[in-house]
């Protein structure tokens, strides 16, 4: 009788192949960011020895919104407003450190930058009346996002700097209640000198992301790990989620795999320092109304409109209709410039190309340079340094320089470095 084969040297030449496979690339550029992974905003800026100033902007409904802003007195340039994406915040823009993200690239470049943050997220959860343990203050979707947000920070960035425009740069989420801002409130189209729209998830009609089938699962663990009522990722889950996929190898490249079925194919998670990033960076928060709105845009058909109350009375009542009415995008006159990515699953390519057959005023497309360029590769890759930035820069420099061709320079007015002469809310946080 043949002895039987052990099966240990098999089980671990496998579990060896596996480990490697997880390796980061050698080809792939590397940053070091161990360091810094975990920080906030302001503790990386203040890390790598950048300029910034904290404002806090309040809303007409009341929410009390953190801005950070890079300084610079620039009368022959625009300030530059970086909106995130859903679950994200102004960390987005700055977590691969100054050789690979916008913010820093942006100032080091000579703009005036400004790094917003949308009600939700972990910086932005103030309210003049409400306490963030309140059901109410939870009860809204990136459509407020628009209609108060957005139109709160832009004439907030006007006033301390002096400029009549600004270059607005949103992404995701943070490009989409841009779109909503100018349907509803189109008299801001004159206050924006261009859109530059990262991965615009505006259309859902093609989106395959694995978040639609998983959203229940997200909204049943939210519900055990979150003790605020009505919020998304906050509480508990993060830290669940941070230490589920760093318990072993095994659950790492679970979620890394997860991530790739949720925001598409790409390599930036094989690097580990990067993938860190991702998992301190990538869920900050937001309201479970807002995953809801954006599950239901997808299973509408791709129909970007106002959040439904699934009744048709409470519609009525919200609306004067018994169908949500649908943001009218043709209203947007702004110039939009649109980047988006081969393998990006959130917001595919013919969904872009609906919200560029929307759009009245002058747009144009630009794809991502990069085999494998997913949703997240956006903000938080190797890849964006090379592939993405560059070409966002040299968008920024023309529509700049158009601007000056066209219209005289504003110089601001009696501000310098240490922040404008507006009204200052630090005291009410």
């Amino acid at each position: 009788m043949m002895k039987s084969v052990p099966r240990w040297p098999v089980v671990a030449v496998a579990l060896l192949a596996l480990y490697l496979s997880m390796r980061p690339s050698k080809d792939e550029p590397q940053f070091p960011l161990d360091h810094s992974a975990n920080m906030t905003t302001e503790e990386n800026i203040r890390f790598y020895g950048y300029p910034y100033e904290k404002h806090l902007v309040q809303t007409e409904d009341g929410y009390i919104l953190s801005l950070i802003r890079f300084p610079r007195r620039t009368p022959d340039k625009l300030p530059v407003l970086i909106v995130h994406g859903f679950m994200a915040c102004s960390t987005s823009w700055v977590a691969m450190g100054p050789e690979g993200s916008l913010g820093y690239q942006l100032y080091d470049a000579g703009y005036d930058v400004w790094l917003a943050d949308l009600r939700g997220n972990q910086y932005s959860v103030h309210h003049a009346y409400l306490e963030r343990n309140d059901t109410k203050f939870w009860d809204f979707t990136f459509d407020e996002m628009g209609r108060f947000d957005q139109p709160a920070f832009i004439d907030y960035i006007l006033a301390a700097t002096g400029h009549q425009t600004l270059v607005h740069m949103g992404y995701s989420m943070g490009s989409a209640s841009f779109f909503i801002m100018t349907s509803m409130r189109p008299e801001y189209n004159s206050k924006v000198e261009a859109h530059i729209a990262l991965a615009p998830a505006v259309f859902m009609k093609h989106s395959e992301t694995a978040f639609w089938k998983l959203h229940d699962s997200f909204v049943f663990l939210n519900k055990y790990l979150n003790d605020i009522q009505g919020s998304f990722v906050h509480g508990m889950m993060p830290h669940f989620f941070f230490s589920f996929c760093n318990f072993n190898f095994l659950t790492r490249k679970f979620c890394k795999h997860l991530t790739n079925n949720i925001l598409g194919h790409s390599y930036s998670n094989q690097n580990e320092s990067v993938y860190e990033v991702i998992l301190h960076n990538g869920l900050t928060g937001s309201s479970l109304k807002t995953a809801r709105h954006y599950l239901q845009l997808h299973e509408s058909g791709g129909q970007f409109q106002r959040f439904d109350y699934g009744d048709e009375q409470l519609n009525l009542e919200h609306y004067g209709q018994p169908r949500p009415p649908h943001y009218d995008v043709s209203k947007t006159s702004a110039p939009v410039h649109i980047f988006y990515g081969a393998t990006d699953i959130v917001c595919p390519e013919q969904d872009i190309m609906l919200l560029k057959e929307a759009v009245s005023g002058p747009t144009d497309l630009t794809l991502v340079e990069e085999p494998h360029f997913n949703h997240g590769d956006f903000f938080m890759s190797n890849e964006a340094k090379t592939a993405l930035n560059p070409k966002v820069l040299e968008k920024v420099r023309l529509i700049n320089e158009l601007h000056s061709k066209s219209k005289v320079s504003v110089p601001p007015l009696g501000t310098n470095d240490a922040g404008p002469r507006v009204p200052d809310l630090k005291e009410k946080v």
